[in-house]
């Protein structure tokens, strides 16, 4: 029988929760940058190396729900390898599909929040 979870995001998106590529320490990091959402709590700390304009390598580490995780590991894998003027020009369309799981407007103003943070961590390098 399925948890209520994994009702919710599915058995896909819970096994990035429980095993994501991109939740670990980035000791050569060139820039660290933590949001923190108001309105839960929810953290998000992304590190990266952006080298010529290009993110080569993303990590996060994070505290709170697993959509933030879930999340946070989603945007990690869509951004890597790729301009960081294009992951500033993320529009909400582009979230939608990122994620592709239909949200409330409160769980997306988490998701949003998320993205403004990795495009304030990024944005020097632009």
């Amino acid at each position: 029988m399925s948890s209520p979870k994994n009702r919710l995001y599915g058995d896909a998106y819970m096994e990035l929760y429980k095993d994501a590529p991109h939740r670990k320490n980035l000791p050569n990091a060139t820039f660290i940058h933590e949001t923190k959402s108001p309105a839960c709590g929810d953290q998000v700390t992304f590190s990266g190396i952006i080298t010529n304009g290009i993110i080569s390598e993303l990590s996060f580490q994070s505290t709170g729900s697993a959509l933030s995780h879930i999340y946070a590991e989603l945007l990690c894998q869509y951004a890597e390898k790729k301009p960081v003027e294009k992951i500033l020009a993320i529009t909400e369309s582009d979230i939608k599909q990122i994620l592709n799981l239909s949200l409330g407007a409160s769980r997306f103003a988490l998701i949003l929040f998320i993205t403004n943070g990795l495009k304030e961590g990024i944005a020097p390098y632009a």
